[in-house]
């Protein structure tokens, strides 16, 4: 059994482990510069690669949209790190995405909206006057200290118990106040220091 063989790119003669194995042989080159030249060929031929993989995706969209399903499933933490750095650096393609959505589907949100506003007639309520509404949306984001885009968000989400009333509120961008959801600021914080 052959134990050793020399590479016909670089010429040096190296362990038979080191070469691709063919159906009958080992390949001409060995493991390193067959990937060396595979890495030289694309990049002189990256633009026809990447039209070529974009031709794939598009005539095959349903085993891709499996692919990503399989992906996301097999690898959730990945997914999630790899989504919220996306929305931080595209802020303003994710507020347009999110304002197509609400457009598009306006019965979901709507039925979304009637929700909302159902489970804040249930909790706690305390009346708040236009001096502390219109002090909120003065203030900065109590997160990122943004002053534009400003929203009100209740600091202990109702939904986990928090009332709506001026000392469960604070002034969040609407980034951070998407971003946050139905946490409390600690956890909310800790989730963005994992990603």
């Amino acid at each position: 059994m052959i134990e050793s063989k020399s590479c016909g790119t670089c010429s040096q003669v190296k362990p038979i482990t080191e070469f691709h194995k063919r159906l009958d042989s080992y390949a001409y080159h060995c493991k390193v510069c067959a990937n060396a030249k595979r890495k030289a060929w694309y990049y002189k031929n990256r633009d026809v690669e990447l039209a070529r993989a974009v031709e794939y995706r598009k005539a095959n969209p349903e085993l891709m949209r499996q692919r990503r399903l399989a992906w996301k499933r097999a690898n959730p933490d990945k997914n999630v790190a790899s989504v919220v750095a996306y929305q931080r650096r595209n802020p303003e393609k994710r507020a347009i995405a999110t304002k197509k959505y609400r457009e598009s589907n306006r019965d979901k949100y709507s039925v979304w909206s009637r929700q909302r506003q159902a489970k804040v007639k249930n909790c706690k309520t305390y009346i708040l006057t236009d001096k502390e509404i219109n002090k909120l949306y003065r203030d900065p984001c109590a997160v990122c200290g943004k002053t534009t885009n400003q929203t009100i968000d209740h600091i202990i989400p109702i939904d986990l118990g928090g009332s709506h009333g001026i000392g469960n509120l604070q002034t969040l961008c609407l980034s951070c106040n998407s971003s946050k959801r139905n946490r409390v600021m600690t956890v909310w914080k800790k989730s963005l220091n994992r990603a």
